[in-house]
């Protein structure tokens, strides 16, 4: 094969014999570093589409509850601590005995927002309410908080609530709510299929009836339970509320001594993200394959024999 150059303003011709060992050689080279250099390229590209991340996401941390009742009121208040962590929320569950829902929640000067609600045939209502962020309730100061919570409806109630928070939480997902369907049963349940794996469900319960013993099943962690006597129907009301971590779906079930009317309310807590990490090792390799790809060509140059 001849190969034509430029040289001093003359053109030469020089013979390349294929069989030279360094000419192969330096084909082979050249190959192997494009074929490395547009390999990085790829993995830079896939990468930048997928992130990796630094760490898995920090496992939902339960911190504290608190409870609380009353009968023929409006307004329903307890204390609760918040402790010292990263990402908190205060979940706050309440089950009232008619179509009375809370108009407001309050964490000291904290206003919550409501999750969701659920009437059931039997007119139990059960309410969730969420406060990102609780420890602000206190600001300046630094935690733990203590602080009220105050619960208000518009007419007279039979209420039940507590409060339970967490750490580690980046917000809340999709609710889910069943009831009794109008036939007292000993068990309730309620399904959240949009929880995801790392996700912690928590629910409220709202019964009543002859329940003096209501129960999460095993697998839930029972947070909060208030039961009401009310001597004037021969009966018990009363809420409670547990978590549990699982892989979707979830199902939140408790039990009752005896038959009994009941509303469940759940939702997934969410952790919070980790934070994306763009590898530095690949850009570093792809610049040691551009220089050694030029460097293989300076050396060779065109002028093989």
């Amino acid at each position: 094969m001849l190969l034509q150059r430029e040289a001093n303003g003359r053109t030469e011709i020089s013979h390349i014999n294929f069989r030279n060992p360094v000419y192969r050689t330096v084909v082979f080279l050249r190959r192997v570093t494009a074929g490395l250099w547009l390999l990085t390229l790829l993995l830079m590209f896939l990468f930048v589409l997928e992130p990796l991340p630094v760490h898995a996401s920090t496992p939902i941390v339960f911190d504290s509850y608190a409870t609380n009742n009353c009968a023929g009121c409006t307004t329903l208040f307890w204390s609760h601590t918040v402790g010292s962590g990263s990402n908190g929320i205060l979940i706050v569950g309440l089950s009232g005995f008619k179509n009375d829902p809370a108009t407001s929640v309050t964490f000291g000067p904290k206003s919550l927002s409501r999750v969701g609600n659920h009437l059931g045939s039997a007119n139990v209502n059960v309410e969730l309410w969420s406060l990102l962020n609780p420890t602000s309730a206190c600001a300046p100061s630094p935690p733990p908080c203590t602080a009220t919570v105050t619960v208000t409806t518009t007419g007279d109630n039979i209420l039940a609530g507590g409060s339970v928070s967490y750490f580690n939480v980046g917000g809340t997902g999709t609710v889910a709510s069943a009831d009794d369907g109008g036939t007292p049963g000993t068990t309730g349940s309620v399904t959240v299929s949009s929880s995801n794996s790392g996700d912690l469900v928590v629910d409220t319960l709202g019964a009543y009836n002859n329940v003096a013993n209501p129960a999460p099943v095993s697998g839930q962690s029972q947070r909060w339970n208030s039961i009401l006597d009310i001597p004037i129907v021969s009966a018990f009301f009363g809420g409670g509320g547990s978590d549990k971590p699982d892989s979707p779906p979830v199902t939140m079930t408790w039990s009752f001594s005896t038959s009994t009317f009941w509303s469940l309310i759940a939702v997934p807590l969410i952790p919070v993200a980790p934070i994306p990490e763009y590898p530095l090792g690949l850009p570093i390799l792809a610049v040691f394959m551009i220089i050694g790809y030029g460097l293989v060509r300076r050396r060779t140059g065109n002028n093989l024999r």
